[in-house]
């Protein structure tokens, strides 16, 4: 059955790569990658936990991956009959995107750093009203993160962080697509920019670290992958081929990726005990495919009224107008660590787990393939009508959950969230302000 399920994600990668124009980066390709790449390091980790895989779990990969590309292919032909002969849209929007000047730098690098000090001196002051040491740092902000975004009663003082916290991510976002945009265009990055987009960067990483979240910088790092494709895309118009040099670039940031993952933990205080660093990576990259094949073998129940499932987010919204009374029960992202012998086999499912046992078959359809035509017909508005440098940072920013599908459904868990509003009401002002203040250094 693993060699079955290998050949088959294999295979569909391939008919989709074809399928969609050879864009490798499509909605439905990513999506097969990913789970090709989720269930090779599930068989390695299976050999280490001497797990034996029951094959419900690569049904369910494989017919999600049918899914995603069959309503994909949907969408493609819906928008090439609308009108025959379309053309990609020209990339004139993205190149007049210019660098904010020197004075605007100068306050975006202060802010960033000023937004980080606000948060961690935020973070602070609970450790020494309550007591704590200064390890608990990362534990305190990882509580108020779960708080604030799970939708329980939460301070002003935790709102103030997290709002800081927003803010920081959209500049490290719109700043990383016109590094980004320099780069494939050829443009100078004046020393001063560069300097700022470093300052920023590092920003949110210190920023995502306090508050115990490595999601959100590995959502910024295949955004940033993301954005160089459309990019690169849109220079070229678009033209039907492989991008050798991508693929090549791509697997050697995954690999640089991967280290960076490692060696934040002791800053985020995690540990991976005696297992290797490739152990730790195998084990967030297949622990979902290995849980997701026992919960569905053992009819494990998802507790619907879930604060992070999709019936979850309709119920708290009916408790929030006065239509729903029942308490929230737990948080989906801990499910509890499913036993094995000694070991632990992990405590999210992928993305397929919740929308099955919300639904049944018919939920997990429905809710598949209206995330498939979201993300699809997104791509395709980018592509062919409106390649706004806007537009394109919202579609990476929100393009984590597909990336992220091996993992757990961050789709109708976190996208569909006030983070998500926060965070493109403040992209507008930002790119609003600094669009209309810029000019490209001539240095």
């Amino acid at each position: 059955m693993i060699l079955i399920t290998l050949i088959s994600l294999f295979i569909i990668i391939i008919l989709y790569i074809f399928l969609f124009d050879r864009e490798i980066m499509a909605p439905s390709c990513i999506l097969s990658i990913v789970f090709f790449c989720g269930t090779v390091a599930s068989v390695f980790i299976a050999n280490i936990y001497n797990y034996n895989f029951y094959g419900d779990g690569f049904v369910a990969i494989i017919l999600t991956t049918l899914l995603y590309g069959f309503s994909g292919y949907l969408v493609k032909i819906m928008f090439y009959k609308k009108e025959i002969g379309l053309k990609c849209v020209e990339d004139n929007q993205i190149t007049s995107l210019l660098v904010p000047k020197k004075r605007t730098l100068l306050a975006i690098s202060f802010i960033s750093i000023l937004l980080v000090f606000l948060e961690i001196i935020f973070l602070c002051s609970d450790i020494v009203t309550n007591n704590y040491e200064l390890n608990d740092l990362t534990n305190i902000g990882s509580t108020m993160r779960a708080n604030i975004t799970d939708g329980f009663n939460f301070s002003l003082k935790t709102r103030i962080i997290f709002q800081l916290n927003i803010g920081i991510w959209v500049l490290a976002y719109y700043l990383g697509f016109i590094f980004i945009k320099n780069l494939v265009y050829k443009i100078n990055n004046s020393k001063v920019f560069t300097l700022t987009v470093l300052i920023n960067t590092l920003s949110f990483l210190v920023s995502t670290s306090v508050v115990g979240s490595r999601t959100a910088t590995v959502n910024y790092f295949f955004a940033m992958i993301y954005t160089y494709y459309f990019l690169i895309k849109a220079k070229t118009h678009w033209k039907k081929r492989i991008q050798i040099k991508f693929i090549g670039i791509l697997l050697l940031l995954c690999v640089f990726g991967s280290i960076f993952f490692v060696a934040v933990m002791p800053l985020i205080g995690r540990s991976y005990g005696n297992t290797s660093p490739l152990q730790y990576v195998a084990y967030y990259l297949g622990g979902g495919v290995i849980a997701l094949d026992y919960a569905l073998n053992n009819n494990m129940k998802y507790i619907i009224g879930d604060n992070n499932s999709f019936l979850g987010k309709v119920f708290l919204f009916l408790k929030k107008i006065g239509l729903y009374s029942k308490e929230h029960i737990v948080n989906s992202n801990d499910h509890g660590f499913i036993p094995w012998g000694t070991r632990k086999l992990g405590n999210v499912y992928t993305s397929v787990f919740s929308r099955f046992y919300e639904g049944g078959l018919f939920g997990w359809f429905i809710l598949t393939f209206l995330e498939s035509i979201f993300y699809n017909i997104y791509y395709y508005i980018i592509k062919l009508y409106n390649n706004n440098p806007v537009n394109i940072v919202i579609y990476v920013f929100l393009s984590s959950a597909i990336f992220l599908q091996f993992f757990n459904d961050l789709f109708y868990n976190q996208i569909l969230s006030h983070t998500t509003v926060e965070f493109i009401v403040i992209l507008l002002i930002i790119y609003r302000f600094m669009n209309n203040k810029s000019r490209i250094f001539n240095s």
